[in-house]
């Protein structure tokens, strides 16, 4: 049906087909394959007035779009929207809607790269309209339901963060709730709660960056349907009845939800810096703590130390006594010592002082200085063989050349 510039398309409802697709990332670059051939993929772009950027939307950049695109001849009008998550998530897709007017159909396109995963999550959400039949009709109610998805994905993340930082507030004390558990902030582990603060606050800054990409989609679904036809003239299509009017409040509803959590994530990435701040202060609290552990200690080494001299000090007074003792024994012993030998000399049998006539001195006497002499020189010698020959290290080297030899026998 042709459009004229300023003459809106009226309508009251839209049939939705959906047809659903894979495709697939090489290496996280631009080359982007379809589960279509190329043949269909052709027939499907021409049919549903697909633009030829549609491929390459997916890995135009790393945050979620919304675009629309309007074609407007003699022959056919076509308003579409596309809408695409980043690529480099893990469960990425894109909808598009092609609606034709004319035949009251609306034609949706899902290419995901788990389908089994994204396609039963959408269907849910599109049968929860049926009570509502004015929206079931709505030519945007595809991707309007995605948007939607993304919202309550959001939603659970940034509330499950908001458990995570009330634990951590609990493990840290920080927190005035009686009926909570109060954690000793100097037993924690700083490594793991930073770890995990950081990771926190990294995801809340993506949820926060996705949420505002959901409110620029949310804006643009509020100007779909003007455009420009291919010739250049401004043309549009209005929805007239009651699934406008319910596509309005769903909107609104829907950017008052993202709105509230954006001020949620807000306050979840202040908490995050106050956290992170304490973290920081409880481990100068308790290094400052573990230096005045060590100082005591280093006190108490010092005092034992200082005890130990004492009694070393005291142990040298008394070995100073007992070498004085040992000195005046020595000198004792010096002093009767040579008497003490020529007593025992004299003692001798050798010696005959009783006979008139016989020699004073036996003919045995001889031997004695015989062997005497010899068994000390003998003594002698043999400590100072002892003291002066380097035996130790004859014995190393002794020891050495025995265990090369055991190792050799052992090879």
């Amino acid at each position: 049906m042709p459009m004229h510039e300023g003459q809106p398309s009226r309508t009251t409802g839209s049939k939705l087909r959906i047809l659903l697709g894979t495709c697939k990332i090489k290496n996280r670059t631009d080359n982007v394959e379809v589960s279509f051939t190329q043949k269909a993929f052709t027939m499907i772009k021409d049919r549903l007035g697909l633009p030829d950027y549609y491929l390459t939307n997916i890995t135009r950049d790393h945050l979620a779009r919304t675009s629309v695109f309007v074609c407007s001849t003699s022959e056919r009008l076509l308003l579409g929207l596309i809408f695409k998550l980043a690529f480099y998530r893990a469960k990425f897709y894109q909808v598009s809607i092609s609606y034709f007017p004319k035949a009251n159909v609306t034609y949706g396109l899902i290419l995901a790269e788990d389908s089994s995963v994204i396609l039963q999550p959408l269907l849910s959400l599109v049968e929860s309209y049926k009570g509502n039949p004015a929206l079931t009709t709505y030519p945007l109610l595809l991707p309007m339901v995605a948007i939607e998805r993304e919202l309550e994905r959001t939603s659970r993340r940034i509330h499950q963060w908001d458990k995570d930082i009330n634990n951590l507030e609990e493990e840290m004390g920080q927190h005035e709730y009686p009926s909570l558990p109060m954690g000793n902030p100097l037993d924690m582990d700083f490594t793991k709660a930073t770890r995990k603060l950081n990771h926190i606050s990294k995801r809340v800054g993506v949820d926060i960056l996705n949420l505002g990409y959901v409110k620029l989609s949310l804006e643009t679904t509020e100007s779909w349907g003007l455009g420009k036809d291919c010739a250049g003239k401004e043309s549009f299509i209005e929805i007239e009845g009651e699934a406008d009017q319910a596509m309005k409040e769903k909107r609104l509803l829907m950017r008052e939800e993202c709105r509230s959590l954006l001020l949620l994530a807000d306050y979840e990435e202040k908490r995050m810096k106050i956290l992170i701040q304490a973290v920081y202060q409880f481990m100068a609290q308790k290094g400052a703590k573990v230096n005045i552990e060590l100082a005591l200690s280093s006190a108490a080494i010092a005092k034992a130390s200082k005890d130990d001299s004492a009694i070393m000090r005291q142990i040298a007074i008394e070995t100073k006594r007992d070498s004085s003792a040992m000195k005046t024994i020595a000198l004792l012993g010096m002093v009767f010592l040579p008497g003490t030998s020529v007593a025992a000399i004299f003692a001798m049998p050798v010696f005959n002082w009783d006979g008139d006539a016989m020699p004073v001195i036996k003919r045995g006497f001889g031997y004695y200085w015989a062997v005497t002499v010899p068994l000390t020189i003998l003594v002698l010698i043999s400590w100072g063989m002892a003291m002066l020959l380097p035996w130790r290290v004859w014995i190393s080297r002794f020891n050495g050349r025995s265990r090369t030899r055991g190792c050799d026998t052992e090879l």
